[in-house]
């Protein structure tokens, strides 16, 4: 009898043990900040734009085809560095081709500005490297003369504009400095204009094709040559009538066209001065 009130007993507590535990709130045990203590937020790495997914170039040398108003087939190289930086887009002199920049436009990327060198069609390899441009226009049966290879420069001019999402620096050597003094004046996607050798090579237009074109041309304009190149640069210089124009004339003969910029031209440095202390104005 004594075992089984001890029994009804000990299943009655534990019966009421448990009804009270189900009605007990949960004591969550919490740490206090110290008050110099605070909760920092996850601290994330910046993005850098040049990694993107809406540019579609990668830092370094690209290789870039675009398509001439003809349809032919235009092609360059892009020294991208970064999409916030200027753009300059480099124009080779009769005979070469893009290369005639393989130097130059890593230096003017480590001054900070993107490049596009282009291959036209007027041009060769003679100043080193192939030449794509000229030699699919030959094999088209397309016209081969200067004023031919405007329409290849402006194709740059408007690809490069589109993907920085602003106007570009034109950049000519000789026969192509001219063409660009011609589409700087009149094209809204051109900022600036940089110009080695330009001179009237469009004979079969007129003795003052260029000047004619150019005249009036109100953006910025840095403008040079070999030293027997200047009198006729100095006429381009002053029909501009941008107030930002400068003109450089070398203390030795000089060289024709942007292979001043060379290492190999014995004034070379005298050339990158003066166009590093132009290139600053349009940062």
């Amino acid at each position: 009898m004594m075992k089984l009130l001890f029994f009804i007993f000990c299943f009655f507590s534990l019966c009421v043990l448990s009804c009270q535990s189900q009605n007990k709130p949960i004591n969550v045990q919490t740490t206090e900040l110290a008050p110099n203590d605070s909760v920092q937020p996850i601290k994330q790495a910046p993005v850098q734009s040049d990694t993107l997914t809406s540019f579609p170039f990668l830092k370094g040398k690209n290789d870039i085809q675009m398509s001439a108003p003809d349809s032919l087939t235009i092609y360059g190289v892009l020294y991208h560095q970064s999409p916030q930086k200027p753009i300059v887009v480099l124009c080779h002199q009769a005979g070469s081709s893009k290369d005639e920049y393989a130097e130059i436009a890593p230096q003017l990327n480590a001054l900070g500005f993107n490049c596009l060198a282009i291959d036209q069609r007027s041009g060769g390899n003679r100043l080193g490297g192939v030449n794509q441009t000229a030699t699919a226009a030959e094999k088209k049966g397309k016209d081969t003369d200067y004023l031919a290879a405007e329409q290849d420069i402006t194709t740059a001019v408007a690809f490069a504009s589109g993907i920085y999402n602003k106007p570009v620096i034109l950049l000519g050597s000789s026969y192509s400095a001219s063409l660009a003094l011609k589409i700087a004046k009149s094209n809204p996607e051109v900022s600036a204009v940089i110009a080695f050798s330009p001179g009237e090579y469009f004979s079969n237009r007129s003795e003052t094709f260029v000047l004619q074109q150019m005249k009036g041309l109100d953006k910025p304009l840095f403008i040079t040559s070999s030293k027997s190149e200047a009198p006729l640069c100095k006429a381009f210089f002053n029909a501009a009538t941008s107030t930002n124009k400068m003109q450089f004339i070398p203390g030795g003969e000089g060289i024709h066209g942007a292979r001043a910029l060379w290492k190999s031209t014995p004034d070379n440095a005298e050339y990158w001065k003066e166009l590093k202390d132009f290139l600053k104005k349009l940062q």
